[in-house]
């Protein structure tokens, strides 16, 4: 059984070329993609991933913000935040939203 990823930045390049390393695991499946924090937490709302791996700073709902949303919605989902910002503030922030990994994206 293979894992349901949705991936969420609000830049192209990054979405593709997660997208491009991820379809050669043979156990995550792409189920979706966004480019900013609203329809993430739509289409999390409607996907039921198993995996949310999303970017912070996007338009219309940043990142912890969406990632509070989608964990009330779908607590046995699990998000990794996938950021530029290695601040500790973004850090905590994130998992005090609830989230289980962070990253940075260098």
């Amino acid at each position: 059984m293979s894992m349901r990823l949705l991936i969420v930045d609000d830049h192209d390049f990054m979405r593709e070329n997660i997208i491009s390393f991820v379809v050669k695991q043979h156990d995550i499946e792409v189920i979706g993609e966004a480019k900013d924090g609203e329809t993430a937490v739509e289409l999390a709302r409607k996907l039921s991933p198993d995996i949310v791996l999303m970017d912070i700073s996007m338009p219309k709902l940043n990142g912890i913000k969406a990632a509070g949303n989608i964990l009330r919605n779908n607590a046995a989902a699990r998000v990794i935040i996938l950021s530029a910002h290695s601040d500790k503030h973004f850090v905590v922030a994130g998992f005090k939203a609830g989230v289980s990994g962070y990253e940075l994206k260098t």
